[in-house]
């Protein structure tokens, strides 16, 4: 491949990468709110977030194994066309006279739907990378990846609440259906190499993998422990900034998009730690813990600004984690077992969010939010205090250059 080619794949993976990441975070946020609108409990707005993640850890590993025999950009198209259907769902159930009790129903099965088209296209979303970018320029094209793709998670509450207060929720899912139809197009202009089949049989093989580099097996936990806050501050904020803080419902989607400006924060400066630093772990680490302490301190917010402020600092512990863990994988990898890596990385990814977020709403029905905010700050930091004691090849690990 040459550069040039190589730089127009780059520019249309990018552009499909913004314009497929941002309706899929839209679509999850629009389903927060409809969930407490038509179900007002925190508890059914848990199991629909969890819901969305529940296929992934059947079909993740299926992926995986696939994307390592098979074409990458295939894959990530089939998975997209997946969303599609979700995406369109979205839109029939706010456009047309739905049934009351039929709606949680639908809900459920929308987030399932979309649940197992992320099982395809997060980590076919990495592996294809791979198959686009050199080795040189693979680095700071995931950590960019990365970097969209906090930026989309920050940016949808706003501009769903700003789309809904002017065009309402059939505008509004319209606009999410245009958005991901024009990705999808620029897909085919992401070229890239030819995959080769493994030829291997690989149940187990992973695990055997895993066993020669206890590194990135010490990563992905240290990524799980990480994303324990994910879920929580998306089930739980919305409602929490506007019946407790006292925020108007646009002031809410500004304010949860803090975070969003948190992680682009986080994800910018985990593109220096990982090439400069020689305390990758230990750093990582640091940080994260940092993270548990920020979301446990939410729970004692007296205002929404202090509230948005803490949410910023919790964004950028999650970018910065969730950069530099993606990079480190991509860095460690070889191409046989790639797929099956970020297959594992997209497991944690999303389904520690999910059944976390489902269990601090179940949390926060029974004792409150704030109750269930300080659990899962104290539940971070614990984990990763324990990390710090016995995760000794990824607390050591220094610089991904040099």
């Amino acid at each position: 491949m040459t550069g040039r080619s190589q730089r127009s794949g780059l520019a249309a993976y990018f552009g499909n990468t913004v314009l497929t990441l941002l309706p899929a975070n839209m679509f999850h946020y629009s389903m927060i709110l409809l969930s407490g609108s038509f179900v007002d409990s925190p508890s059914f707005t848990g199991i629909v977030f969890f819901c969305i993640f529940l296929p992934i850890g059947v079909l993740t590993p299926v992926a995986g194994k696939a994307l390592d025999n098979r074409n990458r950009r295939t894959l990530v198209f089939l998975g997209q066309a997946a969303s599609l259907i979700a995406l369109v769902g979205l839109l029939l159930l706010v456009s047309l006279s739905v049934a009351p009790d039929l709606r949680a129903p639908i809900m459920i099965a929308l987030a399932l739907v979309m649940g197992s088209s992320l099982a395809f296209v997060v980590p076919a979303r990495l592996t294809f990378l791979a198959d686009i970018a050199n080795e040189k320029t693979l680095p700071s094209a995931t950590a960019l990846t990365a970097m969209l793709t906090v930026l989309g998670f920050g940016l949808a509450p706003v501009i769903v609440d700003f789309i809904k207060s002017h065009i309402g929720w059939t505008g509004l899912s319209a606009t999410i259906v245009a958005l991901h139809v024009l990705g999808m197009l620029l897909l085919w202009g992401a070229q890239s190499r030819k995959v080769q089949q493994a030829g291997t049989k690989l149940s187990g093989t992973f695990r055997l993998y895993l066993s020669t580099k206890p590194v990135i097996f010490q990563a992905l936990l240290a990524a799980a422990l990480f994303f324990i806050a994910m879920g929580p501050l998306q089930v739980l904020l919305p409602r929490y900034f506007v019946e407790s803080l006292g925020a108007s419902e646009l002031l809410r989607g500004a304010i949860i998009s803090w975070l969003g400006g948190g992680l682009f924060l986080g994800a910018l400066a985990a593109q220096v730690w990982v090439s400069k630093t020689r305390h990758f772990g230990r750093g990582v680490i640091l940080v994260g813990i940092c993270l548990g302490v920020a979301t446990g301190l939410i729970a004692f917010a007296s205002s929404v600004a202090l509230g948005g402020l803490l949410l910023a600092l919790c964004g950028v512990g999650l970018g910065f984690g969730s950069t530099s863990v993606s990079v480190l994988l991509q860095h460690l990898s070889d191409d046989a077992h790639r797929g099956q890596t970020m297959a594992a990385f997209s497991m944690v990814f999303q389904l520690i969010p999910a059944a976390f977020g489902l269990l601090a709403g179940v949390t926060a029905s029974m004792s409150g939010v704030p109750t269930a905010l300080a659990l899962v700050g104290i539940g971070i930091v614990a984990g990763l205090l324990i990390l710090w004691v016995r995760a000794r090849p990824f607390v050591s690990h220094g610089s991904l250059i040099g």
